[in-house]
C-alpha cells in the first residue's frame, strides 16, 4: 500500500487560516520520506515560511515561496511545476508521485463536500495529493481539516476544477518514499553549519565538528577540516557514496552536502554518531553549477 503521510492542519489556536502551503508543504516533505520525519505542528510549518523569508500572513506561492523555505531549512525541494495545464500535472502525477498544487476552492459550489472545512472560504488554495493508482482520482488531504482528518478521494475531475480555477498556480512533485529517511535520534542540534570563504583560489572549505559520510555509509563527526580544493576534486560528484578504500568521504552539510573530500584532509573525530540527518545531505545543485562555472572560468 502506498505510504500516506499524516495530516498536517493550518488550523491555529487563534483561528487564523493562512498557511496553507507550508501544512501541504509538511506532507509532501513527509511522504517524499515514505515515513514521518517531519512533525505535523505550527512550529515546523511557520519554520519553513520563516526560512523562505515570506511575511508571516497572508498567502504563499508554491514558487519562490515553498521551494525556498524547503532548501533553506531540509536542504531538498521537489520538481516545480510552473502554472501547469492539467495535462501536464496529471502526467506528472504517475502513480507513486505526490504533490503541492495551488488551486482554488472556489470551483466548487457552497454546500460541496470538499468545502465543509470552511464552508465561506471560495478563494486560492493549497493542498497535497497524491496519486497511488492508474485511476482517474487522488487521494486528497486539505490543511484546512484537522488533525485527525486521514484524507479522502477525489476525481480527476474535480482535481480539474480545482486547479483550473486558478490560473497561474504553481505545483511541486515528488516520489513517495524516494528520499533517504532521517535517522529517529536526528534533531536540528546536530546539524553543525561548514563556514564558506566565498570563491577563494581554489575554492576552499573549512570549519570544526562537521559530519561526514564515510565510504562504508556509517557517519562520523569530524573534529577539524582542512582547506578543501573542491573545484579540483578527481572524483564524479554527482555518485551518491564513494567505493570502499577510495580515500574519498562525503560532506554532509549545506551549502557542500553531497561533495566529496580526501580522507587525508580531515581528523576524525573518536567517537561516531549516528544521529546526523541523511536527508539534509542532498547535494545542491545550484553550488555545484556555481562551482562548475567557477573552475571553467579560473583554469
Amino acid at each position: 500500500m502506498t505510504y500516506r503521510p499524516p495530516q498536517c492542519s493550518e488550523r491555529e489556536p487563534d483561528g487564523t487560516w493562512e498557511d496553507c502551503t507550508w501544512a501541504a508543504g509538511v506532507d509532501l516533505g513527509n511522504a517524499a520520506h515514505g515515513r514521518q520525519v517531519y512533525p505535523t505542528t505550527q512550529t515546523e510549518y511557520e519554520g519553513l515560511r520563516t526560512a523562505s523569508g515570506d511575511s508571516m500572513s497572508g498567502g504563499s506561492n508554491v514558487t519562490p515561496n515553498l521551494e525556498t523555505g524547503m532548501l533553506e531549512r531540509w536542504g531538498w525541494k521537489g520538481t516545480i511545476l510552473v502554472a501547469p495545464s492539467m495535462a501536464v500535472l496529471w502526467a506528472a502525477l504517475k502513480p507513486g508521485v505526490g504533490a503541492v498544487v495551488q488551486g482554488s476552492m472556489g470551483a466548487f459550489p457552497a454546500g460541496h463536500r470538499l468545502r465543509r472545512w470552511d464552508p465561506k472560504f471560495a478563494a486560492g488554495h493549497a493542498v497535497y495529493v497524491q496519486r497511488e493508482d492508474t485511476g482517474l482520482r487522488v487521494w486528497w488531504m486539505n490543511p484546512q481539516a484537522p488533525t485527525s482528518f486521514a484524507g479522502e478521494w477525489i476525481t480527476y475531475d474535480e482535481l480539474r476544477r480545482f486547479v483550473t480555477a486558478l490560473p497561474g498556480g504553481s505545483a511541486m512533485t515528488v516520489v513517495i518514499g524516494s528520499r533517504i529517511p532521517l535517522p529517529d535520534t536526528a534533531t536540528e542540534e546536530d546539524m553543525v553549519e561548514i563556514t564558506v570563504d566565498p570563491y577563494p583560489t581554489p575554492i576552499a572549505v573549512t570549519g570544526t565538528n562537521v559530519t561526514l559520510f564515510l565510504p562504508d555509509g556509517t557517519r562520523q563527526k569530524v573534529a577539524t577540516l582542512s582547506s578543501l580544493a573542491l573545484g579540483t576534486a578527481s572524483i564524479d560528484q554527482s555518485t551518491d557514496r564513494a567505493p570502499k578504500g577510495s580515500g574519498w568521504l562525503k560532506l554532509a552539510k549545506r551549502p557542500w552536502a553531497g561533495w566529496f573530500v580526501p580522507a587525508a584532509s580531515v581528523t576524525l573525530a573518536a567517537q561516531p554518531t549516528d544521529a546526523i540527518a541523511l536527508a539534509r545531505a542532498a547535494g545542491r545543485e545550484g553550488y555545484r553549477r556555481e562551482i562548475d562555472q567557477y573552475v571553467e572560468t579560473h583554469p
